[in-house]
């Protein structure tokens, strides 16, 4: 079984493509991570601040058999009972995903 790769980033989805960019959330807590990229405090007034990883799009072609797992912030499909938990949704259908989106 392949491992799960956590990606954080930027997607649109056209067709059967999802477009990704990467980026990287540095929190103010992370004063190493912030010494590397040259951030001050000053540069992150809401305590975080958002930095592009590259700059290149990375593109994948996406299977039948994608497996999409997001939370269901907006109680589109989870349960209103089940709304007080985690929300986590898993489904195999590209429209969800994109509703969700």
């Amino acid at each position: 079984m392949e491992e799960i790769e956590v990606l954080t980033g930027y997607i649109v989805i056209e067709d059967n493509e999802l477009h990704f960019l990467h980026f990287i959330i540095v929190k103010m807590e992370d004063k190493e991570r912030m010494e590397e990229l040259n951030l001050t405090e000053e540069d992150m007034p809401n305590g975080y601040a958002i930095i592009r990883k590259n700059q290149a799009d990375e593109t994948y072609e996406l299977a039948n058999e994608v497996e999409y797992i997001f939370t269901d912030t907006n109680i589109n499909f989870i349960e209103e009972s089940k709304s007080e938990g985690d929300r986590l949704y898993t489904t195999t259908k590209k429209d969800e995903f994109l509703t969700h989106l």
